[in-house]
């Protein structure tokens, strides 16, 4: 069989990998889709021959395929995110001024434009979470103490006595005015998530668990190499200002 004719018959599988995994996720525009199918395809003929040794046979050909197309995208998902970093015009040094000194309020336009680049950057990461993304989001909201809403949970086909459950430790969390440690705020977390997710993990995993994913964040903001330098702190400030936009722009 001539080179690449082994791929012309998942064509159009490919072209639905490229639209869900690289423009619907807003990585690239829809104007793209051409050429990154062009790049794909070139990398597939590049690599056929090992890609073809691969194959063990174990599930279908285009199932395999489906696996192999889908990790290219994550690449090329992860190298749109660094040519981002790369292309905001800022020295690290500037940036590290913005991220040192996140808590003023006196910013000049310029430095306002690069943090309102790394508001767009963490939008762009948190996209790379499509499954775990709420409950990343719910996570770090308890963390930061910022009002949860029910609807943010993914809470689906849950029995009613189970939604009052979730609402009563809701409440606990919202409840701004009692001091909670991390600890407590981890335990209530890991009893509403084994409620939605049907499991039964310890306090410590799901803190392990959330540890993993925000020094993940942070380090996709900061760039390799390094274009800025979030800590948890300065990471923290930017959250919180993500979530306050982000009301904003449902409010209006």
């Amino acid at each position: 069989m001539p080179p690449g004719d082994y791929f012309l018959p998942y064509s159009k599988m490919i072209q639905t990998i490229i639209w869900f995994q690289l423009i619907e996720k807003g990585y690239y525009c829809y104007e793209d889709q051409d050429e990154l199918s062009q790049l794909i395809y070139l990398d597939l003929l590049e690599r056929e021959e090992n890609i073809l040794s691969s194959f063990k046979n174990e599930s279908k050909f285009s199932t395999f395929l489906n696996t192999v197309v889908t990790n290219i995208c994550r690449d090329l998902r992860k190298k749109r995110i660094r040519d981002n970093s790369h292309q905001s015009g800022t020295t690290r040094e500037e940036s590290n001024f913005i991220f040192n000194n996140i808590m003023s309020v006196d910013f000049t336009p310029d430095q306002q434009m690069v943090f309102e680049e790394y508001l767009q950057k963490l939008k762009i990461i948190l996209s790379t979470y499509p499954k775990n993304r709420p409950k990343i989001f719910v996570c770090l909201k308890a963390l930061y103490r910022l009002l949860i809403l029910l609807s943010e949970l993914p809470t689906c086909d849950l029995k009613a006595n189970n939604h009052k459950l979730i609402q009563d430790w809701l409440v606990s969390l919202n409840d701004f005015s009692i001091d909670m440690t991390d600890q407590e705020i981890y335990s209530v977390l890991t009893q509403i998530f084994n409620h939605i997710d049907g499991t039964n993990k310890t306090n410590d995993a799901i803190r392990k668990w959330i540890e993993d994913r925000i020094r993940e964040i942070i380090s996709l903001l900061n760039g390799n190499p390094p274009q800025a330098s979030f800590d948890k702190e300065t990471f923290k400030f930017l959250f919180e200002y993500y979530c306050k936009k982000k009301e904003e722009v449902l409010q209006n």
